[in-house]
């Protein structure tokens, strides 16, 4: 039995996949009998609920600490205290996330103890990411951030896609890519969908500038002259973008075939995904896509594009359509989709196998 101890910055449900991630690695591992903790600070976005000071995921202990100032260096000094009485006794460390303050206190930590650490950087070390807010991130690269990953015992990629497009020297031969599980709930049978209803498509994302919110109005603007009856689900915690989308959909009178929902979790995201035809996320980068393979679980078709990091995976397969994240290609791609409808039963069942086969914790977990 190891001893695992994951830290992570806050657990709140608007940073999308991240959290959720952690959570599931957390109880997956915990169900194969290792002793396993989350640490991560108690910070929440206004309007969400609390976090209880301790609590489970499955058989893991998960533990929040109050906040500390400022808030954007996400400092928690009850949090730095118990990774000091913590750490000694872990076996390993896995540090989630860069550039913030539980990064350098852990993995520094881990050093004075000699305690092997893994960092998942959750697609921060594309170069895209990097050079945004450079006042920021290079004065915690000089503090401490090149230190913590060059000591590291490895770097967590969650697809190869992250792997080759990670910008770091020395990461050539510490990287290692070990994929994202489902949440065993998504695996109940899917429902059955039929064909000739109006089409429903579901976007369930942050409604963040790189998940390409304005490339689905685009299509949808494209493709809506020939599929009158076409309606849209989207669904996520805006994080930049809402406000230009509901202008342009306003502007092309579709408002009435567009439902914005806000964030949903738990049952209620399982529900706008049964109730959907096929899931839509044309992101320009996605260092995995949990949300798509969570679609996939539910027997959804889906159409990403080829900056998400899972694409050939569902290519290969036949789940469904990635074109590049471009305004006409998307389009195109939806406009195929919806052409080929008659198709979206095999798609979707497609994606449901590889979700068993490659993306379900019982897989992913012994990895």
């Amino acid at each position: 039995m190891l001893r695992v101890l994951h830290v992570t910055d806050r657990l709140s449900p608007s940073d999308g996949g991240p959290p959720r991630a952690c959570l599931q690695m957390a109880e997956a591992l915990a169900a194969r009998g290792h002793q396993v903790s989350v640490f991560a600070s108690d910070m929440v976005e206004p309007g969400e609920p609390p976090f209880p000071a301790l609590w489970h995921q499955g058989t893991a202990e998960i533990r929040c600490f109050p906040i500390g100032r400022p808030r954007i260096w996400r400092r928690s000094p009850a949090l730095g205290q118990a990774l000091a009485e913590a750490i000694p006794h872990a076996h390993v460390v896995h540090i989630h996330s860069l550039w913030l303050w539980h990064c350098w206190i852990a993995a520094d930590l881990c050093q004075r103890h000699r305690i092997p650490y893994v960092i998942s950087p959750h697609g921060n070390l594309f170069s895209v990411i990097q050079t945004q807010r450079p006042w920021r991130k290079e004065p915690m690269n000089l503090l401490f951030q090149r230190r913590s990953l060059a000591r590291a015992a490895a770097i967590h990629f969650t697809a190869d896609f992250e792997r080759q497009h990670a910008v770091w020297p020395g990461l050539e031969n510490r990287g290692l890519v070990v994929p994202l599980g489902v949440d065993p709930q998504a695996l109940f049978p899917p429902p059955k969908r039929r064909v000739d209803t109006a089409p429903r498509l579901l976007f369930l994302a942050r409604l963040h500038p790189c998940k390409g919110l304005d490339l689905l109005a685009a299509a949808l603007i494209a493709v809506a002259p020939v599929w009158p009856t076409l309606h849209l689900t989207v669904a996520g915690a805006d994080a930049g973008s809402l406000d230009v989308f509901r202008h342009v959909i306003t502007a092309a009178g579709l408002e009435p075939r567009v439902e914005i929902v806000g964030p949903v979790e738990g049952e209620a995201k399982w529900a706008l995904m049964d109730q959907a035809d096929l899931f839509i996320l044309p992101s320009r980068r996605e260092n995995f896509g949990l949300a798509v393979v969570e679609a996939m679980a539910r027997g959804l078709p889906v159409l990403i594009t080829s900056g998400v990091a899972i694409a050939e995976d569902i290519t290969g397969t036949g789940a469904g359509w990635a074109p590049k994240p471009e305004p006409r290609a998307v389009a195109e791609a939806l406009a195929t989709a919806l052409a080929e409808r008659a198709l979206w039963p095999a798609r979707g069942a497609a994606g449901r196998r590889l979700v068993e086969t490659r993306f379900s914790w019982p897989v992913v977990a012994p990895q």
